[in-house]
């Protein structure tokens, strides 16, 4: 017979994936529909990676205390500075992958998908 292995970091992790399946967090096989928001917190983009549908806006908000950037490197669009609870808004149109970072934190990375449901 099989034994369940209950420990510590086993529950913690189904903890984390049914606070995210109830948050209802974007994967790569469920694009966002209508408007999605990514959080600059403890100098990371939350979450990291977020899948939307074409015509849908993100809006970064810098709910750290410092100062953050949010610029693609595909295009000169993006807010060259964001001061702690300031927020951004961008619409995406067109299906691709949409890489950014931080311009003043270059180790913080995210990426937009965009693409249909």
């Amino acid at each position: 017979m099989f034994a369940i292995v209950r420990s510590r970091p086993v529950l913690a992790l189904l903890a984390t994936l049914a606070l995210a399946l109830a948050c209802g967090v974007a994967t790569a096989e469920t694009p966002q529909t209508g408007h999605a928001k990514v959080s600059i917190a403890n100098f990371a983009f939350m979450p990291q990676e977020i899948t939307i549908a074409p015509g849908n806006a993100v809006t970064w908000s810098n709910d750290d205390g410092s100062p953050h950037a949010v610029t693609f490197a595909d295009s000169p669009d993006g807010a060259k500075l964001l001061l702690p609870g300031e927020t951004y808004t961008r619409m995406f149109d067109q299906p691709g992958s949409y890489e950014y970072f931080c311009s003043f934190h270059t180790f913080m990375a995210g990426r937009v998908v965009v693409r249909a449901p």
